[in-house]
């Protein structure tokens, strides 16, 4: 969760003329291998994309209509201390950027169409959220095994039903920046 979260500086860093091609490959290189560095080491379970292309929203959006602002909302709404509105963001920013690759699955990207939204449809269902921490003990995963997000996960203060003014915080934070990621929003 925390690298798909961080995955939104990419694109700013990767836009900036005064940094050389090999340093922005570097760069996007080194944050893939941490990213499975990180996976790997919290013994997280499989990742099964066939949950995420058969996954059913309870909230029906018309064809035409934006999504997100019901996503966001949801989001906003649960008690945890901001970790769902920053995946959120996260998916909103996978799904612009990504959407130039969304036809080279044989390339690995097997995110496409209509599936960031379910990701994120996924995440915001989820609660309250129960945190994962590490994955140090296999009934961790036990516990949280038909959570589609396993991993997304709320501080001590809001498991034990008190929210902090640190966790109000960090939503408006994450939030200010939706409506520059998406301008019809």
């Amino acid at each position: 969760m925390h690298a798909h979260n961080a995955s939104v500086f990419l694109p700013t860093y990767l836009s900036q003329p005064w940094l050389p091609a090999a340093a922005k490959a570097r760069l996007l290189e080194w944050k893939a291998r941490h990213d499975l560095v990180l996976y790997a080491s919290r013994r997280a379970p499989a990742l099964r994309i066939d949950d995420v292309r058969n996954y059913a929203a309870r909230e029906k959006t018309a064809a035409t209509a934006n999504p997100w602002p019901g996503i966001i909302a949801r989001a906003t709404a649960l008690d945890d201390d901001g970790h769902a509105v920053k995946f959120v963001r996260a998916c909103m920013n996978g799904e612009r950027v990504c959407a130039e690759f969304q036809d080279h699955e044989q390339l690995g990207f097997v995110v496409r169409g209509d599936m960031w939204i379910r990701i994120a449809h996924m995440c915001t269902r989820r609660s309250p959220l129960s945190h994962v921490s590490a994955a140090d003990a296999a009934q961790a995963w036990t516990r949280s095994k038909r959570r589609a997000c396993s991993g997304l996960g709320a501080s001590a203060s809001t498991r034990r039903g008190r929210s902090t003014g640190r966790d109000a915080r960090t939503k408006r934070g994450a939030l200010a920046c939706l409506p520059s990621m998406y301008g019809h929003m």
